[in-house]
């Protein structure tokens, strides 16, 4: 199913933990070159800048092309939906050989085409489902969104790009505002497809799997769990303030029992996802948590009725800004194995800041190098040169 092998995968996570360790003098030079020997692969790849590049010119040009020929042939609206059913076929097979035959890894181009080939396909579905089918409204946006969520996942499990297995958990997220009307129903339903994430990204852990998918499943429970704390909060879209003039009516439109299971949800899952991240020492889990926790701290007021207060921002920006403080202070003693110091610098991901800067200003460093620095005078050259001078 996978188009890339495990091993491969795990070589290059192994090769880039390598280059971090030299690059930071935890390995000699041939020890380096020993570990590069043992985990060369044939995949090719390229930095984050040119991956995004050539994710967006891949893109554009799929689009372009589409947009062209239907213009070109002045295409009705029948064989228009079969020409973005063979675009989209025509982009998952170029999406298949640049990553199987000629070995692109989050190269841009092969992600570019796959994309597009499944937002083709759910053109020509839609097309299909509501010509075809004959359904409108709910029912066709409903399977609209449940193709477009087996489409992602069918991609992630295909080609391994994270971003494609969130973009499923969204789709389906949304999934439930569609289907039912009432708040507690979408709530309900919404928190139901978290943990269940949840427990298949658990349960695929404790299968010990490669470190790379490990570091997936992490971020992906991060995710996961951050989504979890957004369904239960009743008070973040439904609910505003003046709805609940005091604490006797805070319950008003959903019944009192689930209004005050979810007020307790609201800490006690980002408290447990704190628990948890400090214990398998997960930065993504840590951070979610935090960030759940932040937003039932922001809530708790809606939840009470108590009233709000210009000040209210302040005063819990004062007492985040205390935890931090506090935080860092004992981080700085290497609290229980963790540390507030940076042990390894990041890698360059092929945009240098001073690169940046020199192309905004125009110059580059030679530019500005006095005469007689910057490196030797080759003289005016006889031959190689052309006759030409130094300044040529």
């Amino acid at each position: 199913m996978r188009i890339y092998s495990p091993e491969d995968e795990e070589k290059l996570r192994l090769a880039a933990q390598a280059e971090a360790w030299r690059r930071n003098g935890l390995i000699t030079e041939p020890q380096f070159l020993e570990i590069q020997a043992a985990t060369r692969t044939d995949l090719k790849r390229t930095t984050l800048m040119l991956r995004l590049l050539l994710f967006v010119f891949a893109g554009v040009l799929t689009g372009a092309t589409v947009a062209f020929v239907c213009w070109a042939l002045d295409l009705r609206k029948v064989p228009e939906a079969v020409w973005f059913a063979i675009a989209g076929g025509l982009a998952y097979a170029a999406a298949e050989q640049l990553a199987g035959r000629f070995r692109f890894y989050r190269h841009g181009l092969e992600e570019a085409f796959a994309a597009g080939a499944l937002v083709l396909a759910l053109l020509a579905v839609e097309y299909f489902v509501k010509n075809g089918l004959g359904l409108y409204g709910f029912e066709k946006e409903f399977m609209i969104e449940v193709l477009a969520a087996a489409g992602c996942f069918a991609l992630y499990a295909r080609f391994r790009h994270l971003y494609l297995a969130l973009a499923g958990v969204l789709v389906l997220a949304y999934i439930p505002f569609t289907v039912f009307d009432e708040v507690l129903w979408e709530r309900g339903a919404l928190a139901v497809i978290f943990v269940l994430g949840l427990v298949l990204i658990w349960r695929e852990e404790r299968a010990e799997p490669p470190a790379l998918l490990r570091e997936e499943a992490s971020f992906l429970f991060a995710f996961l769990l951050f989504g979890l704390c957004l369904a239960v909060n009743l008070r973040l879209w439904d609910f505003r303030p003046g709805d609940i003039p005091h604490i006797l009516k805070a319950s008003a439109g959903v019944p009192p029992a689930a209004y005050w299971l979810s007020y307790v949800l609201t800490f006690l899952i980002p408290l447990a996802g704190l628990a948890a991240g400090i214990k398998t020492r997960r930065r993504a889990v840590l951070i979610a948590s935090s960030a759940g926790l932040i937003l039932a701290l922001s809530t708790n007021k809606d939840y009470l009725g108590f009233r709000h207060y210009a000040w209210d921002p302040a005063v819990l920006g004062a007492l985040l800004i205390g935890i931090s403080v506090a935080l860092e202070r004992r981080l700085k003693k290497e609290w229980n194995g963790y540390t507030a110091e940076e042990l390894l610098s990041p890698a360059s991901h092929g945009l240098e800041a001073a690169a940046v800067a020199a192309g905004v200003a125009g110059v580059t460093p030679a530019a500005n190098a006095a005469p007689g620095e910057g490196g030797a005078n080759f003289g005016g050259g006889s031959s190689g040169g052309g006759g030409s001078s130094r300044t040529f």
